[in-house]
């Protein structure tokens, strides 16, 4: 990477952390005709439904289990995500910048029965940008540390992992994604697209065409 390009891409995504996630997506998409960048989805720890702005897109983030009667309703920004055009080449720029960043994190999807497990997308986090978190340095450290990636699997869906997503996205999150378009052949809303400029094309069209 040359050091006169810039180490990020774009602003991809910004994260609003709610305790209902479906309901919030339905008024953004149904109530104020907002387009879908990506419906809402139950995975094994978080839900998470995306709407597009434009030339970036808003995701709608639950962590756990939807709180129908909460003391003290969540909804509120929590994180940043940026996309570059190399994970791998970005995460090493950083690391020359002396900026604190993770080792790369892959999601790997894993559904109940025979059907495979599939990588959906790649992330890396940084602290310092905007803040600093303890918790945020604690998960760059783990990532580094060997097995990392075994224990994060073994507990993926699990009470722990829920804690820990909690704790990382309860704040000013800044990090890195990269997504897997090789395997998104069945997944709507994105299986449609090679790579991220078409479906941030498709995505910005759709809310001219809705006339914002």
């Amino acid at each position: 990477m040359s050091m006169n390009k810039p180490a990020l891409k774009q602003l991809d995504h910004v994260i609003a952390r709610v305790d209902d996630a479906l309901s919030l997506h339905r008024l953004f998409c149904e109530t104020l005709r907002l387009p879908v960048s990506w419906d809402v989805k139950a995975y094994e720890a978080f839900t998470s439904g995306g709407i597009s702005l434009g030339n970036i897109n808003l995701e709608i983030l639950t962590v756990g289990a939807k709180v129908d009667s909460p003391t003290k309703p969540r909804a509120e920004f929590c994180a940043f995500a940026f996309e570059c055009d190399s994970l791998e080449m970005t995460v090493k720029e950083l690391q020359r910048r002396e900026l604190k960043c993770s080792s790369i994190v892959p999601y790997i999807e894993s559904p109940s029965g025979d059907l495979p497990k599939t990588h959906l997308w790649t992330n890396a986090f940084v602290d310092g940008l905007i803040g600093t978190d303890w918790w945020t340095r604690y998960i760059i450290f783990s990532t580094k540390m060997p097995g990392y990636m075994f224990w994060a699997n073994l507990l993926r869906g699990s009470k722990i992992e829920q804690a820990g997503m909690s704790r990382l996205f309860n704040g000013a999150l800044v990090f890195l994604v990269e997504y897997q378009y090789q395997n998104f052949t069945n997944m709507p809303f994105w299986s449609d697209f090679k790579n991220h400029e078409e479906k941030r094309a498709f995505d910005a069209e759709a809310l001219r065409a809705a006339q914002g």
